[in-house]
């Protein structure tokens, strides 16, 4: 499906730049201790959670797209395929554990500052996660030409 793969470069940034939007809400939200930022945090963690999973599905069309090419170096690039999609599926289970705790705590009524700093310190990890799945994205696109037409031309 060219159409999904073709999406992929598009969503791609909008888990990034919201994750990280979504950690200084979490982060701000312990020093202002004001309820808005607590509840725009988790909203945000929501989206973040529904673009990672759409970038993983325009991703994996992506991959499926560049098996069926025949290329020489067709080995390099599956296993950067194989580091970006292991680490970007790592992020997107780091996020629904974090997105199902901060919604247990918030529905029992125990997101407390106890709490809220544990999980501001926890959503730090996933800033070091989105980063290498955008590093080993970015490798795919500009050593391999993964994504661009220059590909289509080898």
């Amino acid at each position: 499906m060219q159409f999904l793969a073709d999406l992929h470069p598009m969503i791609v940034h909008f888990p990034i730049a919201i994750y990280l939007v979504y950690v200084v809400f979490e982060v701000v939200g312990l020093f202002m201790q004001e309820e808005h930022f607590a509840k725009t945090a988790q909203y945000l963690l929501f989206i973040v959670l529904l673009t990672s999973v759409l970038s993983a599905l325009t991703g994996n069309q992506a991959a499926d797209m560049i098996n069926d090419l025949k290329l020489n170096n067709y080995e390099n690039i599956a296993i950067e395929i194989e580091e970006h999609e292991s680490i970007a599926n790592l992020f997107i289970w780091f996020t629904v554990f974090l997105f199902v705790s901060r919604t247990y705590l918030l529905l029992k009524k125990n997101l407390i500052r106890k709490y809220r700093i544990i999980i501001a310190v926890i959503s730090i990890i996933g800033v070091f996660l989105i980063w290498e799945t955008a590093e080993h994205g970015g490798k795919l696109v500009y050593k391999f030409g993964v994504g661009t037409d220059l590909i289509k031309e080898k």
